[in-house]
């Protein structure tokens, strides 16, 4: 028998619920069966699928609260972070179940329920990374409310967490409304509120690593006396002041077991980038983050105390991005561009599986390795010839040649030549692939460099994707 739940913190989208019966689960036994579940993405897909919706609504709240406390501890959560991302559909299935709009104006809910179910939420869309028009329709619902909400009866936790995922995700939330005005006045309230902060305190530290998006060099100076000290060195104040380690503080801190090597972590990164013509760099510390660092955009995420070659690969990924961004097209930066669109176009596992076959990929891979050695340890490391492969293996085992599938791709989805018209080089604008005269004729045409002429048109016609000498270890400084 179904019936309405009118005291519910947490509502279906049709305003409906599933009655629990009396003795099918006993929430706290099944609370403490799924935070050692978090292990086994399999079993979390499963309960997600059959189980969540057999819980009451409040219940199915707190289950979702116990995951986002378990992504805010240290080497904790980063299972359920990583089910989020490698399942949407999972959390498109959730997001049904959330109607923000019904919750956030009910009276009867309290703004410490109401901040929670919003941080439960942008994780579920940030993690998950899943977005549709509905979900950007509840992004600026959650916007207006945090806007206009009297923050100031949230518990300092509670508001903390909801101030890391924010300034994170800061660049989004701003476009969907969010006043820059009123994060600013919350940043304020927690710093003047909070007992003591330790010089590693992450949000503290995320606001200098983001001083460039999301300038409050203001309050941080004014509680920088609050600050706990914990070496002679005061190397927070370093970094205060000039919103990054310098490249030798950095390797001083990470050869010691200070509570700060995992912001010299970042930090040695933005040095790399910097010194590779990338203008203030967007990387920070993301202790959710599933795996050691990921970079999506021009935004790298690092979840690691120590170097990594992970961290040096997602920096060549932003180099690449950036010339792409800037029109470069030296060397192999145009095929490079190609395989891109070819691996936004196919499934995430047959990419995940072909990395061999893409070369922005097999570049990041080898070029991170030498920078790992070569940047950080000092050590000469002397690369291979980069070579891909022709062809892409699909699901079914079937391998299908790049050319094709990219002639396919864009004859299908022609508006691609408007993000990138660069490869209006080779395709009308209709989606059709031009003869060799054409191609040519328009390239010369082009008002680009000699040298990136040249670049483009031994990219396709010297089979340049199959076998690619790079020479761009030459143009880092590493």
């Amino acid at each position: 028998m179904k019936k309405s739940n009118q005291n519910s913190s947490f509502i279906y989208g049709n305003g409906c619920v599933l009655e629990r019966k009396r003795n099918m689960f006993i929430f706290d036994e099944k609370i403490d069966s799924l935070k050692s579940s978090t292990k086994s993405e399999k079993k979390l897909k499963s309960f997600f699928e059959k189980g969540f919706e057999k819980f009451e609504l409040d219940d199915q709240f707190k289950i979702l609260e116990l995951f986002n406390e378990l992504m805010t501890r240290e080497n904790n959560g980063n299972d359920w972070n990583k089910f989020l991302y490698h399942n949407s559909e999972i959390c498109s299935l959730i997001d049904e179940r959330i109607n923000l709009k019904t919750n956030l104006l009910d009276n009867s809910i309290n703004y410490e329920t109401k901040i929670k179910m919003i941080i439960s939420y942008f994780n579920l869309v940030f993690y998950g990374h899943y977005s549709d028009e509905k979900v950007k329709v509840k992004l600026k619902i959650a916007c207006d409310y945090i806007n206009n909400m009297d923050f100031k009866g949230v518990n300092i936790k509670t508001l903390n967490n909801l101030l890391l995922i924010v300034i994170k995700q800061i660049k989004v939330l701003i476009n969907d409304g969010l006043s820059f005005e009123k994060i600013k006045l919350m940043i304020l309230f927690y710093f003047e509120n909070v007992n003591s902060i330790l010089e590693e305190d992450e949000l503290l530290n995320l606001l200098i690593e983001e001083k460039n998006i999301i300038d409050v060099s203001d309050i941080l100076n004014g509680i920088i006396n609050k600050v706990q000290l914990q070496t002679n060195e005061n190397y927070i104040l370093k970094r205060l002041k000039n919103g990054v380690f310098s490249k030798e503080d950095c390797l001083q801190i990470l050869s010691n077991n200070g509570k700060l090597k995992k912001y010299a972590n970042v930090d040695l990164i933005k040095n790399f980038l910097i010194e590779n013509g990338i203008v203030n760099p967007n990387v920070i510390y993301d202790k959710a983050l599933f795996i050691e660092g990921m970079a999506c955009g021009d935004l790298i995420r690092i979840n690691s105390s120590y170097v990594t070659i992970t961290s040096f690969h997602e920096a060549i990924h932003v180099i690449q991005n950036n010339d792409f961004k800037e029109n470069n097209y030296y060397g192999n930066r145009y095929y490079m561009l190609k395989d891109q669109i070819i691996a936004s176009n196919i499934p995430y596992q047959v990419y995940r599986s072909n990395y061999k076959s893409l070369l922005f990929e097999e570049e990041a891979e080898i070029l991170g390795i030498q920078s790992y050695y070569q940047y950080y340890k000092g050590e000469k490391y002397n690369i291979p010839e980069i070579l891909v492969n022709n062809s892409i293996v699909m699901s079914d085992e079937m391998e299908v040649a790049k050319k094709d599938l990219l002639d396919s791709i864009i004859e299908k989805n022609p508006k691609i030549l408007i993000q990138y018209p660069i490869l209006k080089v080779e395709y009308h604008t209709n989606g059709s692939k031009k003869i060799a005269k054409e191609i040519v004729y328009y390239l010369e045409l082009l008002n680009i460099s000699i040298a990136d002429k040249k670049a483009i048109f031994e990219c396709i016609f010297n089979n340049k994707y199959e076998n690619v000498s790079l020479g761009l270890e030459n143009k880092l400084k590493i």
